[in-house]
Formats: structure tokens, C-alpha cells, sequence
């Protein structure tokens, strides 16, 4: 049987990335990251001077660049 008390380990995924965390997402370096944020291909957060992405931000870039294999299609 399966509870849900407060002191089940639940991960949740964050809400905010760092640019590394994104680079490592898309697995390219940080400053293709940069160039993307130059060009305005993702949106991002500036606090101070650290810059963050959303988590949906993040999602739509990958549904836009996700491809879908024509691997067995006839």
C-alpha cells in the first residue's frame, strides 16, 4: 500500500533553470545557450545578474526542435 504523508520523497522538477542546467538539457555549451538568448530563440529571466529560464520556456524549445523519426514509415 502506497501512502502520501509529508515524509514520502516526492522530486519535483524545478520551475527555474540555470543556464548549465539548460546546456546540459540540450546538450550544448553554455554559450550556444548565450547565442540563443542573443538572437531571442529563448527567453529568460535576468535577477541581478543571474539569468534563469523557465521551465516552459525550456519545453516549448524542445517541442520545436523535437523531430519525430521516419525510421519504419513506409
Amino acid at each position: 500500500m502506497q501512502t502520501n504523508s509529508p515524509n514520502s520523497a516526492q522530486v519535483q522538477e524545478p520551475l527555474l533553470y540555470t543556464t548549465d542546467e539548460v546546456a546540459r538539457i540540450f546538450r550544448v555549451s553554455t554559450r550556444t545557450i548565450q547565442n540563443w538568448r542573443d538572437k531571442g530563440q529563448i527567453e529568460f529571466l535576468q535577477i541581478n545578474h543571474v539569468i534563469l529560464y523557465s521551465k516552459n520556456d525550456v519545453d516549448e524549445l524542445l517541442k520545436k526542435y523535437h523531430s519525430k523519426s521516419n525510421f519504419g514509415r513506409k
